[in-house]
């Protein structure tokens, strides 16, 4: 049984036909009403053209039995009705404003200036370019999507939105990209931005990575619950050429799995398998091996109790024993209390801090409460050391550097 197929005349017109395809005859529906609905008839000839046309699944196109190259699917939220220009990719089929591309980079106002090219045809309402030749079909997923991205401004000025618009600024399309996959969206803005001379991509795509891997302790702390082992791996080599402010809570994060892990590598949701380089690993590891020691001395420091020599006299916690011996004792129990693939910023556990804080007076609970707070942030600052890269301020130094590559010339580094 053979199925016979209708390709009446649309609004797709000439573009209907894919490229380097032979061409065909088109059949349409005032000379052959039967050919409205699809008809499944044994008697069929198998080797009559017949196409197909169709919104919710399209069929395979077919010339003298010989399947044709068929459209891309329309991309769910980059095709609009009233577009004027189709970008058509590998994996979807744009329709979008040609004002819009022209306002909102000068590429396209470069390229749709000249109004025709040799990839440029016109369709029966609408400009038609293929740009599966330039860039993937997330890179265009993104690149249009930024472009749009402060479209509700527009909104806010048309219904007189008196609230700060900025917040409106990165909404729509484009900020469900980043939150659903930020690093993806920072790679690509990092590749626009070096291919077609776009800085001010960069210094987007740069925010993006450093609102994931931050630079300062109170945000890595809310943000590091969210950061998972894949992320560490996919941003690492991002950051070494485009970011060096990530770079340290990204090691940071790799640091925190088990040995082999790091060697062999780790899957993300979709199943991509993501190594890290030699050199990398050998960051990673020397970082991984020296957080017992930051731990040590710098993290948990105050636990030895040093500030009780400011006292008069020692201070008694519960049982007669004195506050000092009783911090000490758990000063040399970190070993057990943390494990080995355990990062130095961890606190301890809710357990642990309980039984300490009930153990000794109530001077000494406050004052080893402030000891850990310094600590915590002491520990913060040697994060870049462990890896490497010496300080944070060394670290701000290398994205300076880079930062003035595309035109930013502050020249404070802090």
């Amino acid at each position: 049984m053979t199925l016979s197929l209708k390709r009446p005349c649309d609004e797709d017109g000439p573009s209907g036909r894919a490229e380097g395809t032979r061409p065909f005859k088109r059949v349409c529906a005032e000379e052959c009403p039967s050919l409205l609905t699809p008809v499944a008839s044994e008697e069929d000839s198998t080797d009559s053209p017949v196409t197909s046309c169709s919104r919710s699944k399209p069929a395979p196109e077919l010339v003298c039995g010989v399947e044709m190259k068929t459209h891309p699917p329309r991309h769910p939220s980059l095709y609009f009705d009233d577009g004027d220009i189709t970008l058509r990719a590998e994996s979807f089929i744009f329709r979008v404003h040609k004002n819009k591309l022209m306002k909102g980079c000068r590429f396209f106002e470069d390229m749709l200036g000249l109004k025709c090219s040799d990839a440029t045809e016109k369709t029966e309402d609408s400009l038609s370019i293929d740009v599966g030749v330039i860039e993937s079909s997330w890179d265009m997923t993104v690149w249009l999507a930024e472009i749009y991205s402060d479209k509700l401004v527009f909104i806010g000025f048309i219904l007189r939105i008196t609230v700060n618009l900025t917040l409106l600024l990165r909404s729509g399309y484009f900020k469900e990209l980043v939150e659903g996959n930020g690093l993806k969206v920072a790679a690509s803005l990092f590749h626009l931005a070096d291919k077609w001379d776009l800085p001010e991509y960069f210094f987007q795509a740069k925010d993006i990575l450093v609102n994931i891997f931050p630079d300062n302790y109170d945000e890595w702390v809310t943000r590091s619950p969210r950061i998972t082992t894949a992320m560490a791996f996919r941003a690492i080599p991002i950051c070494k050429q485009y970011c060096p402010h990530g770079l340290p809570a990204a090691y940071y994060t790799a640091s925190l799995v088990h040995l082999e892990v790091i060697i062999s590598g780790t899957r993300d949701e979709e199943g991509t398998l993501l190594t890290l380089s030699l050199e990398d690993q050998v960051a990673v590891l020397r970082g991984k091996l020296q957080h017992c020691l930051v731990r040590r001395e710098h993290t948990y420091h105050g636990l030895r109790g040093d500030f009780t020599a400011l006292f008069n006299r020692p201070h008694q916690g519960k049982g007669g024993l004195p506050c000092r011996a009783r911090l000490s004792r758990m000063y040399y129990h970190l070993d057990t209390i943390f494990h080995y693939h355990q990062g130095c910023l961890d606190p301890l556990p809710e357990s642990a801090v309980q039984r300490l804080f009930a153990s000794v007076c109530s001077t000494c609970a406050n004052m080893i409460k402030d000891e850990l707070w310094i600590g915590t942030r002491s520990a913060w600052d040697c994060v870049p050391d462990m890896f490497g890269l010496q300080s944070w301020l060394h670290v701000r130094m290398d994205q300076r550097e880079i930062d003035k590559l595309y035109g930013d010339s502050e020249e404070d580094p802090c």
